[in-house]
This record gives C-alpha cells, sequence and structure tokens, in this order.
C-alpha cells in the first residue's frame, strides 16, 4: 500500500515469523534485510524482507508490497481485511485529477556533438592501447571473465590519470571530468555516443560515484545487438552487458540503462513494445527491484528474470554461472 497510514504496529518480520517462515538475516542493508522460504511458492530463500522500510520481494514469484500487500498476496484478505489485520487505518484521500503528464512520454536521446565525438575517439583510443599495454589492467578484466578479444571488441580502455578536458567548444566554460579508471565506450552503430568510466580509486565514503558518465554523452541506455527476433535482456551494469554479448550474443539482445532509476528513451521503448519478450534482470537489491512495478505497468511482455544467485548477473558470472543455459530456460518457463 502506498499512501499516508495510520497506527501501525506490526511489522513484516512479525508476521512472517507467526507464518512460521523463520526469515535469517543475511546483510545489515536497509537497518536489515532477512531471506526466508516464499508464503506463496515455496523455496528457501527467495523471499525477501527490509526491515527498516516494512516490504518484501519474492525473486521467484514477483509479488512485493507492504503489510497489507502481504495479507493481501498470501492470506487472501480483503484491502479492509488487510487493513484491519495490520492495525493499519488509512487516510482519506483527496480527489486527484491526473494529467496527461502521468503517462510514460519517453524522450528522444540525442546523440553527442560532433566536437565531442572527435575528442571522445581520440580519448578511447588512446585509453585502449594503454589498457592492452597495462599486465595488472587486463588482468583485472580477464578475473572479471572478459577475454582478451572482448576486451578490443568493445575498445575497453585504462585512463590512467584524472584530468579535465575541453570537448564541449565555444560556450562551455565546464571542463570535462575524466576520472582514472577503466574506460567503458558505447557505439550506436559506428559512431561513439556515450563512455563510462569506473573509478579505480572509488570509496565507500566518496562524494563522487563509482560510475561516471562523461559529460556530453548520448542520454539514453546502451543497447547491443537490436535483435525483434530474439528476447531483450536488461541490465543496470554496460560491463555485465558486454559479458552476456561475449557469452551468448546469439540468444539475446541485451540493454544496460547504466543505473537503477533510469528509462528508456524513445528509440528504446519503441524496440522494446516490439520485443518477442523482456526479461527484467536488474541488480538484486532494494534499487534494482524498486523500478519493478513501472516496468510491469510499461510493457505486458516483461518476464522477471533475476540472476539465480549473486546480486547481479555479472557477479554471477563470477560464480560460475552459464549464461546460455540460463537464458535457454527461458523456453521452459514460456511452456
Amino acid at each position: 500500500m502506498d499512501g499516508n497510514i495510520m497506527n501501525m504496529d506490526i511489522t513484516l518480520l512479525e508476521i512472517a515469523l507467526e507464518d512460521q517462515l523463520t526469515p535469517k538475516r543475511v546483510a545489515a542493508t536497509n537497518g536489515g534485510e532477512y531471506h526466508s522460504p516464499c508464503p506463496g511458492c515455496g523455496g528457501k530463500d527467495r523471499f525477501i524482507i527490509w526491515s527498516e522500510n516494512n516490504r518484501y520481494y519474492c525473486r521467484k514469484c514477483g509479488k512485493s508490497g507492504d503489510v497489507i500487500q502481504y495479507f493481501r498476496d498470501f492470506h487472501g484478505c480483503s484491502f479492509k481485511e488487510a487493513c484491519e489485520k495490520a492495525h493499519i487505518f488509512p487516510e482519506k484521500k483527496k480527489k486527484r485529477y491526473f494529467s496527461q503528464s502521468t503517462v510514460f512520454v519517453p524522450k528522444k536521446a540525442n546523440p553527442p556533438t560532433p566536437q565531442w565525438q572527435f575528442h571522445a575517439s581520440a580519448f578511447i583510443k588512446s585509453c585502449h592501447i594503454d589498457l592492452i599495454n597495462n599486465p595488472s589492467t587486463v588482468a583485472f578484466l580477464k578475473a572479471r571473465e572478459f577475454t582478451i578479444d572482448s576486451i578490443k571488441r568493445f575498445q575497453i580502455g585504462w585512463n590512467k590519470n584524472s584530468f579535465f578536458a575541453e570537448w564541449l567548444g565555444e560556450g562551455f566554460k565546464r571542463k570535462i571530468w575524466l576520472p582514472k579508471g577503466i574506460v567503458i565506450p558505447y557505439f550506436k552503430g559506428e559512431a561513439l555516443s556515450k563512455i563510462k568510466i569506473r573509478r579505480t580509486d572509488w570509496h565507500s565514503k566518496d562524494h563522487y560515484p563509482k560510475y561516471v558518465e562523461v559529460q556530453g554523452s548520448m542520454a539514453g541506455p546502451a543497447v547491443y545487438r537490436s535483435d525483434l527476433n530474439s528476447s531483450v535482456l536488461i541490465l543496470e551494469s554496460e560491463l555485465d552487458a558486454m559479458l552476456v554479448q561475449q557469452e551468448a550474443e546469439e540468444l539475446c539482445s541485451v540493454i544496460a540503462l547504466g543505473g537503477a532509476s533510469k528509462k528508456p528513451d524513445k528509440d528504446t521503448h519503441a524496440f522494446l513494445l516490439k520485443a518477442p519478450s523482456i526479461l527484467f534482470s536488474l541488480d538484486y537489491d532494494e534499487a534494482g527491484i524498486k523500478p519493478l512495478t513501472w516496468w510491469k505497468k510499461q510493457y505486458s511482455n516483461l518476464i522477471i528474470w533475476m540472476a539465480p544467485f549473486e546480486k547481479s548477473v555479472g557477479d554471477a558470472i563470477l560464480k560460475g554461472l552459464d549464461v546460455k543455459t540460463w537464458l535457454s530456460l527461458l523456453e521452459y518457463k514460456k511452456r
């Protein structure tokens, strides 16, 4: 239940214990993350409860919500009955008048300027050469399961020193920050459209993000192999998307949003509407699960297809996930 509530004095953990689910604390995320069997579809640890936010999510059946929704999903209660069981008394809502602005209208992702592309192309070429000649950085990517062929194919690079560059031309006083780290270019067709840099000196108390999208880049997701005859896998990370393409390019198209909260641009939205199926596989954390409701509302062809273990598909590959087998299981789900 979303909205204003009053007198909530029961928690999901208490309900789960009453339902004999025996939730176990596995992380300190959001005041505590607990795993247990799902009261609906069973399993061992597929059901997640975040104690601070008093919300749940099942990794298998996809059911999610708060205390009231729990009673509706698993106790068969009506909304009124669920409120009574949870000791929750909804405040009366004022009548809302919805405008057309509530409908998702994707924005067009404009390409970078020619001047940006000129300077950015020289930058990634230089960084790619530096990476190939840097054994420790190559070893880092190989440890992440990248082959040398994929490193070359995607033109991944290494920026050895942080600096500021003037790529935007006249009228732009602000210089572009190019931090030290792994350089991740994205090409739309043959045109360089975006650069991400994974900072190697990032730390947990850093004021700046671990992944920096270079100013002037195209403001849209990275689409790898836009084939309307195959399923489309939705991920957060460009590096994870590259790994999936390396391991199973023939089985699916892949879209890297570049962040859990980001949405498709106009062209990507049109592509997704025509896709046979969309496999939702954002990171297995609260940030990755939160947008699921929005995605389900927009795309009737959406299937929840989270990594079978670990937080993300990339982490699962590190732990031995066979991507081809994982994606092939989709055919059994459709039957």
